[in-house]
């Protein structure tokens, strides 16, 4: 069990909290999206353009937030394994990621790899920067929805390696 600093423990804290918190944020942007129905197919197509456009921000805001809980979570995770801040850069984080996966070789970090991947192609590259939220947006609202239970694979690492983060699990 490894023993913490208190500015480690701090900072571990934070980025579980600011994770929960862009979660609950793409949540709410996404069923702002969910609002606009498809079926509507006898609105002529003006009409139809003229209500995704607002949705696809939000849809974006949606994938951007739920992106951004997933680095904070990983951020967590890797200084709690670490013992020490990552880098905010991203490519920092993704090595120390996969630094991570080498070293211990579980499955749930072999599944956080490949969520954090997905979402990082997905969520943040393909839908925030490149705008295709809606090729295919049912991939793209599952993975925002889903982010959740990333997030709590996290914690429960996080919590069950370090006696330290029992109040965690509440986060």
């Amino acid at each position: 069990m490894a023993i913490f600093n208190q500015e480690v423990q701090n900072f571990i804290k934070k980025k579980l909290t600011d994770a929960k918190i862009l979660f609950e944020r793409a949540l709410c942007e996404l069923d702002v999206e969910n609002r606009i129905s498809f079926a509507e197919t006898n609105l002529r197509i003006k009409e139809i353009i003229e209500k995704i456009k607002p949705c696809e921000y939000n849809l974006r805001i949606a994938a951007e937030s739920a992106w951004g809980a997933t680095t904070s979570a990983i951020d967590a995770l890797v200084s709690s394994e670490l013992e020490d801040h990552p880098t905010i850069i991203e490519r920092a984080r993704t090595e120390s990621l996969k630094q991570l996966v080498r070293d211990f070789d579980t499955s749930d970090l072999k599944e956080i790899w490949d969520k954090y991947n997905s979402r990082m192609v997905l969520l943040h590259g393909k839908c925030f920067y490149n705008g295709e939220c809606y090729d295919p947006l049912d991939r793209i609202k599952e993975r925002i929805e889903s982010t959740d239970e990333l997030l709590k694979l996290i914690n429960n690492i996080i919590n069950n390696n370090s006696s330290l983060y029992n109040g965690l699990s509440e986060i």
